[in-house]
């Protein structure tokens, strides 16, 4: 299976070669004029089409998901566009009159527009990319058709022409252009890490064989085309990028992981390329002959608000973003004071509001037979009991107190007040955690041994020292029969 899957990677460079060989071999040795010229150079670019559709078609086998259509639908465009190349040679070849226009083979090359955009939307994963792609690409295709009404469609409108159908024809092409090239932009600019070769070739490609229809348009307004141009070379160059990018795809993988580094950042101000492009030839046209015209000026309204809009956009990304650093950032906090498993307080935190309180005092809990339920129920159920505990020891104590889990089955208690207020509060925990649990619908019993500490008059303990005494204090507790609490006096130590 390996060999098989390796085998057309393996051949395409030199496959690549051949079609280039062969070209230039047309180029070389046949006159520019005469049917066979065009046969056989035409016959090259039809060549390089079809073999891209079929590496297209590999890549589809190999995908899944979306990628998995946007491979199809490219390699059907590739497969249209050879179809109505191959169309167009038989009529020149056979036809004293040349071949007629607009006809199906017109229809066919022009569909190559709509399959490769919806395939390139899919592998790009435009469809749910949101408002700023879908402004980024009406401000890529603004400059674009800024750029082609100022070289070619305000040309190509000032001369009449015969029939509303050809007149159709006429401006398919140059703007069939503007949306191949917009979605190159697009797709440059939405690059991935780990598929920025793929997308880098087959929006390449696509940029490659935009500008060639643009330039076989315009040379053909002009009467100075002829078969062996660089409009023919860029569709041989761009067919080929195309075909290498779907194979590379197969190494490249289908994961899409954005990444952040300074060049997929750069990659992010590609939209605004074009939009510079344009504007340098706005300012040249403008010069040269006197004025870019009511369309380009109402055209260069809606890019201004298109880029203006756009601006908004990432302002409101921006926003958006800092939200979410703040709320991602309160998480982090919450996590490093707080115990992951009962959400109480953890002992950095319990450290921290002890110094804060004045007259602070302390009761320290340890869990009697919480080790039996660990063995025999297993560790789900004691995390089950630990959480019970923790929701008790809630209900035992004022707003202002906190309570804390310490780690392991120990917790405590920060509370205040005069030794009958801590007393009863002790007497209470023990009570509480004393009656049973219900854990996955079976009684559990544990016990609690409870070590009181605080400020005693003119005394100013430091905070380990306070934890010291409880803890010492609890250990008594446990040592003298468990389920019970005992303060702190001077003769534990």
């Amino acid at each position: 299976m390996t060999a098989k899957v390796g085998r057309p990677r393996a051949a395409w460079p030199l496959l690549c070669v051949l079609l280039i060989v062969a070209y230039l071999a047309a180029v070389l040795l046949l006159p520019d004029d005469g049917a066979w010229t065009v046969l056989a150079r035409g016959s090259v670019v039809t060549l390089a089409s079809l073999v891209a559709g079929a590496a297209c078609l590999v890549a589809a086998r190999q995908a899944r998901g979306t990628d998995r259509w946007g491979w199809n639908l490219l390699g059907a465009g590739l497969f249209s566009t050879t179809a109505g190349n191959a169309l167009w040679l038989w009529h020149a070849s056979t036809s004293p009159a040349g071949p007629p226009f607009p006809a199906l083979s017109d229809v066919l090359v022009i569909a190559m527009v709509p399959l490769s955009l919806a395939g390139a939307a899919a592998l790009g994963g435009l469809g749910t990319a949101g408002i700023r792609v879908v402004l980024d690409g009406l401000m890529v295709s603004g400059s674009l058709l800024f750029l082609s009404w100022c070289t070619l469609l305000g040309r190509l409108v000032q001369d009449s022409t015969p029939s509303l159908l050809q007149t159709i024809f006429i401006f398919a092409s140059p703007i069939g252009d503007v949306a191949l090239a917009s979605m190159a932009f697009i797709l440059l600019a939405r690059t991935e890490r780990q598929r920025r070769s793929v997308f880098a070739l087959v929006g390449s490609g696509m940029l490659a064989v935009a500008v060639a229809e643009s330039g076989f348009a315009y040379m053909m307004q002009i009467g100075a085309y002829s078969a062996g141009n660089l409009a023919m070379n860029g569709w041989i160059v761009g067919f080929l990028l195309i075909g290498t990018g779907a194979l590379r795809s197969r190494r490249a993988g289908g994961a899409r992981s954005h990444g952040d580094s300074a060049a997929s950042r750069a990659l992010y101000a590609l939209p605004y390329l074009p939009l510079l492009v344009a504007l340098v030839a706005g300012v040249f046209v403008d010069l040269s002959e006197g004025g870019i015209g009511t369309f380009a000026y109402l055209l260069t309204l809606v890019i201004v608000v298109l880029v203006v809009a756009r601006q908004l956009v990432a302002l409101r990304d921006i926003v958006s973003l800092t939200r979410e650093l703040r709320a991602a950032l309160g998480k982090v906090r919450h996590l490093a004071t707080h115990d992951p498993l009962t959400g109480l307080p953890n002992r950095a935190l319990l450290h921290s509001r002890i110094e804060e309180t004045p007259a602070p005092a302390l009761l320290y809990i340890d869990l009697d037979g919480f080790k039996q339920v660990n063995d025999t129920l297993g560790h789900a159920a004691g995390d089950k009991l630990l959480v019970a505990v923790a929701d008790r020891l809630r209900t035992c104590v004022r707003s202002t107190d906190t309570v804390a889990r310490l780690g392991g089955d120990e917790f405590a208690i920060l509370t205040g007040g005069a030794e009958p207020v801590l007393t009863g509060l002790a007497d209470r925990v023990v009570r509480v955690l004393g009656e049973p649990f219900d854990i996955d619908g079976a009684p559990v019993r544990v016990g609690a041994s409870v070590g009181l500490a605080w400020h005693r008059d003119g005394e100013h303990l430091a905070v380990d020292e306070l934890l010291r005494r409880a803890d010492r204090a609890m250990y008594v507790a446990k040592s003298q029969g468990k389920h019970q609490y005992i303060c702190f006096e001077p003769a534990l130590t």
